[in-house]
């Protein structure tokens, strides 16, 4: 091939290759040229072809009929909105992988909304690529990471509560949302005794109302005119609300589309889902997702290798806690890379793939193999000598997380393509 280098890699434009996998078995689709097919064209095709990536592995693995009902809401995002949450560790706390998926969904299919924001100053870490938090006043926080000190966490793996009227954090984005109609929604802790919130946008906007009245709701303040920062403060009006508890913002706009909830924390885990974010299941409830990505497992390798059995019911305990309140909700395992930590291989890549496999057929999730359509073994190292990864083996460079997006939004588009020209 003309241009190829040493490591694999060559420059020219390919195109998504459109194939099935449905019941775990692969069909190529039906003809159909539209316009959307221009439109995927134009948003995902690639400028560098790798040859150790597996193309034609790329897609979703599914069976039933739980998990295609995506699809149809997908076609009806030009009229009503549509959540996907993504759950995740750190390459989603950074939104450097979701971010990059964000995009090219709501490219396709409308844009509703970045979704949830967090401010994560005020729980001592660092925020997303795309804002900075601060906070000011008096706070306290936990992570799901860490011990339990009594206050509950939500999908964020964060939260953060105050006792201190007045006290406020602020979000300003690098760049304006696109918000037209903006609406922010606010997952505080429904209590007669909660201070109520103030927000305030850049553009001089003020709304001050109480937070929902159930644990985990939404309280949502509408504004006229986007914004590229907002702050909120919290207001105590008696002697009676003595607190604020605050579990994030979504970032939505009236209209419809695509709303990309990027949900993550350092570190997180299965485990932390699954026994610390007792406040997930009524926060899925308030947002009904349409669908939830559950993308994470590096920070517990050596669990899923010295105790496979604790793992295991990890990850069904947290596909549980997300459909407590939906039991037909469509979730997608993603599976990890080539598995290294502090860039030793732990030759573990194989069998967490089977397990994860086997547990997305048994509890209907749609599974995507990270692993094999990365290029399978030894597929680490040719992503680090091509850039794609960094020194460690474990995370990707900022081309690496685009890579992967492309990959996998090419992935879900072909299934969204062949089920609903199939209908």
């Amino acid at each position: 091939m003309a241009g190829t280098a040493e490591n694999g890699s060559c420059v020219l434009r390919i195109w998504p290759i459109l194939f099935l996998c449905v019941g775990f078995t692969c069909a190529a689709p039906p003809q159909r040229q539209d316009a959307l097919f221009d439109q995927a064209f134009d948003a995902l095709s690639q400028e560098t072809y790798y040859s150790f990536i597996r193309y034609d592995l790329n897609q979703l693995e599914y069976s039933g009929p739980g998990f295609r009902k995506i699809f149809p809401a997908i076609r009806e995002s030009g009229h009503r909105k549509v959540q996907i949450l993504h759950l995740g560790d750190s390459h989603v706390h950074a939104d450097s992988f979701t971010g990059v998926v964000r995009e090219k969904f709501q490219r396709l299919f409308g844009r509703a909304g970045h979704g949830l924001v967090f401010p994560y100053a005020a729980a001592k870490t660092h925020s997303t690529r795309f804002y900075v938090s601060q906070a000011f006043g008096s706070w306290r926080y936990n992570q799901s990471v860490f011990p339990p000190n009594g206050l509950p966490i939500g999908l964020s793996g964060a939260v953060i509560q105050t006792s201190v009227p007045g006290s406020s954090v602020s979000v300003a984005f690098y760049d304006k949302p696109p918000l037209e109609s903006p609406v922010i929604k606010l997952f505080c802790a429904g209590d007669p005794a909660s201070f109520r919130a103030a927000i305030k946008t850049n553009t001089g906007e003020s709304i001050t109302q109480r937070c929902a009245e159930m644990v985990g709701d939404s309280a949502s303040f509408n504004f006229t005119r986007d914004f590229q920062s907002f702050s909120m403060q919290t207001v105590q009006d008696s002697r009676t609300q003595n607190y604020f508890r605050l579990f994030g913002f979504s970032l939505e706009r009236a209209s419809a589309g695509i709303i990309y909830h990027s949900a993550g924390i350092n570190g997180a885990r299965f485990s932390d889902l699954a026994h610390r974010q007792e406040v997930a299941p009524q926060m899925i409830r308030s947002m009904q997702p349409d669908l939830v990505v559950l993308d994470m497992g590096i920070n517990e390798v050596y669990t899923f290798r010295d105790a496979p059995e604790t793992f295991e019911a990890d990850v069904r305990t947290s596909i549980s806690l997300l459909r407590q309140n939906s039991p037909a909700l469509p979730i997608l395992i993603m599976n990890l890379p080539e598995i290294y930590v502090k860039s030793i291989n732990l030759n573990l890549s194989d069998s967490y793939t089977s397990l994860l496999r086997k547990i997305a057929r048994e509890t209907n999730c749609a599974f995507y193999d990270t692993y094999a359509i990365s290029g399978g073994r030894g597929s680490m190292y040719r992503w680090a000598i091509n850039g794609l990864a960094g020194e460690d083996f474990n995370h990707l460079t900022w081309k690496g997380y685009e890579v992967k997006a492309d990959l996998f939004v090419q992935a879900f588009l072909k299934s969204y393509l062949i089920e609903t020209n199939s209908n």
